[in-house]
């Protein structure tokens, strides 16, 4: 898995942030509450708690929301291509 550009494209299957967490399915609002649903960005379709850059958001490539309450989002270990 790797991804070009900010990663907006990038369609893999890491699920765990560069620290470690386990990422928060996009479909769920819990442990966070967020706005990005699969009608807004249709890269969210089918994401279940892969790592994801909807909209091109981060700069710094894919990311994900945290199942950690204390950590809200973090990029994902996904190398540049």
């Amino acid at each position: 898995d790797c991804y070009y550009g900010e990663g907006v494209g990038y369609h893999g299957n890491i699920n765990v942030t560069k620290s470690g967490i386990s990422c928060q399915p996009w479909s769920s609002q819990c442990p966070h509450h967020h706005y990005h649903n699969s009608t807004q960005y249709p890269e969210l379709i089918n994401a279940s708690n892969f790592c994801r850059n909807p909209g091109g958001m981060g700069p710094d490539g894919p990311w994900c929301y945290t199942t950690n309450k204390l950590v809200r989002w973090e990029y994902c270990d996904v190398p540049k291509c």
